[in-house]
């Protein structure tokens, strides 16, 4: 898995070893296993460790911040945290949040890009998110692996594949009970229908082979959204005529 990464991340950041990362590590499977291949990748100088406590499970809360703390102090890591400050706790609130505190991490810091673990059955449910909520080609080309500053190393890694990882190398990481909580849309895709899609996948043809096709699809889908993107510009930049007076 470290060479799969390895090569996934000299494909989207040419020289990645050269760069500085924050680490957005929950304390969960994805993201200690995450933390542990990059320290094998590049020096331990060249990461910070940032945790956001979220302060929805109360102690809880607080152990998975001592976990990532113990990992980012037992490394030789620089650890940030930060916790929640609104009232608000839905799913895009929380995201955001968290987005904005990663982002003020990195910039105040100096460094160049925020490593975050989103794997394939998350890009799945995303995908699912938006088709049940009603978009088009440009919701349908969800996650990227790199979008402006944030990078997402296991975007091509299957969940099975990180568990794999984490118990060959026996990483510690903390289970959020809060993912088993069916009122969060994302936790009922996971929770509900992936099952469902996973055993019919199985019946008709393989829940593997579905899972791999996946990868290609969505890269399939985001170029093409790419390039309609790059022709409607086009064509508006060739027959739109402008004077200080109109336009037609």
């Amino acid at each position: 898995m470290e060479q799969k990464v390895k090569n996934f991340l000299e494909h989207i950041l040419p020289g990645f070893s050269q760069y500085r990362y924050v680490l957005a590590v929950s304390g969960g499977m994805d993201s200690m296993c995450l933390g542990h291949l990059m320290l094998e990748l590049v020096n331990p100088s060249q990461l910070l460790v940032a945790h956001f406590n979220h302060r929805l499970r109360n102690q809880d809360s607080d152990l998975d911040e001592n976990l990532v703390r113990h990992f980012a102090k037992t490394q030789g890591i620089r650890f940030v945290r930060a916790e929640r400050t609104g009232e608000k706790t839905s799913e895009a609130s929380l995201r955001n949040e968290r987005l904005k505190f990663l982002e003020e991490v990195r910039t105040s810091y100096g460094f160049d890009f925020i490593l975050l673990g989103h794997h394939l059955q998350d890009q799945l449910e995303t995908f699912l998110m938006r088709l049940f909520r009603g978009t088009g080609l440009d919701g349908l080309s969800v996650i990227q692996p790199k979008n402006g500053c944030l990078v997402r190393p296991f975007l091509t890694c299957s969940k099975e594949t990180i568990q794999d990882e984490v118990q060959r190398r026996g990483i510690s990481y903390r289970n959020d009970s809060s993912n088993s909580d069916p009122k969060y849309f994302r936790n009922k895709i996971r929770i509900e229908l992936l099952p469902q899609l996973e055993k019919i996948a199985g019946d008709y043809g393989g829940k593997e082979k579905w899972l791999s096709r996946l990868v290609p699809l969505f890269d399939e889908v985001s170029a093409t959204q790419k390039l309609l993107n790059q022709q409607t510009k086009k064509r508006l930049e060739q027959g739109v005529a402008e004077t200080p007076y109109w336009i037609r």
